[in-house]
């Protein structure tokens, strides 16, 4: 999740961020000064396909092109949300949250890259979302969550 711009970049430059950031596995230069970069590509019905690996550079893309809105634009719900999250997982590199209802607050869907998950299973980052957001989830119709460990950390090494 980390990479998703908080204004409006170009897609050239944006494309360019994210090739530099290594933060792809796969995602190389062909020729840094023509500009040509290498895209990994594995279809979802391959055997080993891995969502969180093989499609992070579309779902990052996906996310950079739908949730534009700068934070001033956010709604008070989004606010709200995102600053419980950002208490209660203060190590996130990346936390997006946005209303999905339309504005009315039914509906969320939640973006958080952070250490915190290092080493726990996927149902159990997402019930660390949920524990932190249990009194605003009674108010709401649905919630989507998506969680990912950062590929380095603050130091420098590894963190999957």
């Amino acid at each position: 999740m980390s990479g998703v711009p908080s204004s409006t970049p170009r897609l050239k430059q944006w494309m360019i961020e994210q090739v530099d950031s290594e933060r792809y596995p796969g995602l190389v230069w062909e020729d840094r000064n023509l500009g040509m970069f290498r895209i990994p590509w594995k279809h979802a019905n391959h055997q080993d396909y891995r969502h969180d690996k093989d499609a992070a550079i579309f779902e990052t893309l996906a996310l950079s092109n739908t949730l534009r809105r700068s934070l001033s634009a956010q709604t008070n719900g989004e606010v709200r949300i995102t600053d419980i999250l950002k208490s209660k997982f203060p190590h996130a590199s990346a936390i997006k949250v946005v209303d999905i209802s339309g504005g009315c607050g039914a509906m969320y869907e939640v973006h958080i890259e952070s250490v915190e998950f290092k080493g726990k299973r996927v149902v159990q980052q997402h019930q660390m979302i949920n524990q932190a957001l249990k009194d605003e989830i009674q108010a709401m119709h649905g919630l989507r969550i998506f969680t990912a460990v950062p590929k380095v950390c603050d130091g420098g090494e590894d963190c999957r």
